[in-house]
């Protein structure tokens, strides 16, 4: 017997609601391991080929994330119009954002944590002399990454003074084709 209340009429089906667990658990995973301490990093190519790719899937998590809420009468019970307001808006920033996360970043990063090797990947840096703070200090930031992903952290003081916009550095650590997990950085020469 269900303990769930909302009619059978009302609940998504089963295939979507096992759809919509990928982007929750893939989405902010790039977000847990900056706070374990490794940084990954998607590759720029990786990141403008699936770029159109990772915001539709962005799109139909939003409309997913948004039709499981809006299917829960459970929530229309529970909560009163501003809380069911911010949740109608907030549900769907947060399904696009997990969508195209997930895409971009959450399945390249599970791949390389299970079948990476060592590599390198180049950046461009676009900013290098900005100050940090104490969740990433001597930030670098670089091109064609995904937004709160744009930087790099926690880099030598003395390697960040040697960068200006436009100059190339070479990532590497473990990782695939498609992305790495910061361990070192150097210009490329």
């Amino acid at each position: 017997m269900q303990n769930d209340q909302t009619p059978p009429e009302m609940r998504a089906p089963r295939l979507v609601r096992i759809l919509s667990i990928v982007p929750f658990l893939l989405g902010p995973l790039p977000v847990f391991a900056i706070l374990f301490g490794h940084q990954y990093l998607p590759a720029p190519a990786w990141v403008s080929l699936i770029g159109p790719f990772a915001w539709i899937a962005g799109a139909l998590s939003a409309v997913l994330f948004f039709w499981l809420i809006q299917g829960d009468s459970s929530i229309h019970e529970k909560y009163g119009p501003l809380a069911r307001l911010t949740l109608i808006v907030f549900t769907p920033i947060m399904g696009l954002w997990m969508g195209y996360t997930a895409v971009t970043m959450g399945g390249p990063m599970i791949i390389a944590i299970l079948a990476g090797q060592e590599e390198e990947l180049t950046f461009t840096v676009t900013e290098a002399t900005r100050w940090g703070d104490r969740k990433c200090r001597n930030p670098i930031e670089i091109d064609g990454m995904p937004a709160l992903f744009d930087r790099i952290c926690h880099l030598p003081e003395e390697f960040r003074r040697t960068l200006i916009p436009g100059v190339q550095i070479v990532v590497g650590g473990r990782g695939t084709q498609w992305g790495v997990f910061l361990e070192n950085a150097r210009r490329k020469e």
